[in-house]
């Protein structure tokens, strides 16, 4: 499950192992018979949640420019929620949960306003990460906590669903916490389910606030992944965060080579950037420290078909719109790229359009407003 403490280059995991012993596991699962709704209180009134997590920064990021703050972090959660359940076709008696750190009493209101659930999270000291943004993803910590709850199913801020999510509710899970690969992680943090735990909620705590983890030694000594070293790009420059920038990215890419041997033999990296935070953290957490009742990486060979695409996180189901495409950072550069117009489209021409007026988001939520109009004139032109 991991490398020896004196290994610490090994290039790919077998995904084939990934889906025998995780996702396989769904052949096994049962639907839930319950009639689908959203919690139309503050109180849980469901056993299943969808939660997302927000922070306000301290300074401008790539995320959220500082003087536009005030509701658009609200007013993107309130817009998910209602998209979950209009286009998801979730009603109401299924809640909606928002964890946060950092928001003001006016931007809790709003959320509560539209009968969002808020729970205080907490963001470990950023001084014992590598950078800011490591320290803020493991706000996810907090999701585990929610114990009232006997399924959670996490979604970053920045995905919007495209068609019902019935199943998401539906289907249970054998394991404790399901997550699916990328090509560049084992464990993708923007979108994973699991049942919460108390046990696991403190493990994963003092992960958290004591950050055991060396680039040399990963968590706990176990031993990481590296990625293959290349020309001016290693382990460490990546960690640190070096790649935010195109130009640093490009002098880290992999190599053609590389990329068609995962995907010939259906292998994936296992190094992947933040291995230091929610990534690495949660799957050390569910696979390697035997915290876990029910491994995710843990199951039997004997499916030869499963369930588990009906859950899985793709186009089919999330518009996930990343990086740069975050639609309350639209502008002019955004626009004229084709993967943030995509985005642009689904959202404000999709989704704001359609409910802005009949949930009052043109009322409450000025600055998003004032994106919609922009990005009005902007097609206009």
């Amino acid at each position: 499950m991991f490398l020896p403490q004196d290994s610490f280059i090994q290039p790919c995991e077998n995904v084939d192992t990934f889906y025998t012993k995780t996702s396989k596991n769904f052949e096994s699962l049962k639907l839930q018979n319950a009639k689908l709704s959203f919690s139309t209180s503050k109180n849980k009134s469901s056993n299943i949640s969808f939660v997302t997590t927000l922070y306000s920064p301290e300074k401008e990021e790539r995320f959220l420019k500082i003087n536009e703050k005030d509701d658009v972090l609200p007013c993107g959660a309130i817009l998910q929620m209602i998209s979950i359940k209009e286009i998801g076709e979730i009603n109401d008696n299924i809640d909606y949960t928002v964890v946060y750190d950092g928001l003001t009493k006016n931007q809790i209101k709003l959320l509560e306003k539209y009968r969002i659930n808020t729970i205080k999270g907490n963001i470990p000291d950023v001084n014992i990460y590598d950078n800011k943004f490591e320290a803020y993803t493991m706000l996810k910590v907090d999701v585990v906590s929610l114990v009232q709850y006997k399924k959670i199913i996490y979604i970053d801020l920045d995905m919007f669903p495209r068609s019902s999510l019935k199943d998401h509710v539906r289907i249970n899970i054998k394991e404790d916490a399901l997550a699916w690969y990328q090509l560049t992680t084992p464990f993708s943090s923007n979108f994973f389910v699991l049942k919460p735990s108390t046990k696991m909620y403190k493990f994963l705590r003092s992960m958290a606030d004591i950050h055991p983890f060396t680039i040399e030694r990963g968590w706990y000594n176990k031993g990481l992944v590296n990625w293959p070293f290349t020309k001016g790009c290693n382990a460490s420059y990546l960690q640190n965060g070096l790649v935010s920038s195109p130009k640093n990215r490009r002098k880290c890419k992999l190599s053609d080579k590389w990329v068609k041997r995962c995907q010939m033999y259906k292998l994936t990296n296992w190094n992947f950037m933040h291995a230091g935070s929610d990534q690495g953290a949660f799957w050390y957490a569910y696979n390697i420290s035997k915290m876990s009742s029910v491994f995710t990486f843990e199951g039997s060979k004997e499916y030869e078909t499963y369930d588990g695409e009906k859950f899985k996180i793709g186009r089919q189901y999330w518009h996930h719109m990343s990086g740069r495409c975050k639609p309350w950072l639209i502008s002019k550069s955004t626009l004229n790229n084709k993967r943030c117009l995509e985005a642009a489209k689904y959202f404000w021409g999709t989704l704001w359009k359609s409910f802005r007026i009949k949930y009052d988001l043109y009322k409450f939520c000025p600055t998003m407003e004032k994106k919609y109009k922009f990005y009005l004139e902007w097609l206009d032109k």
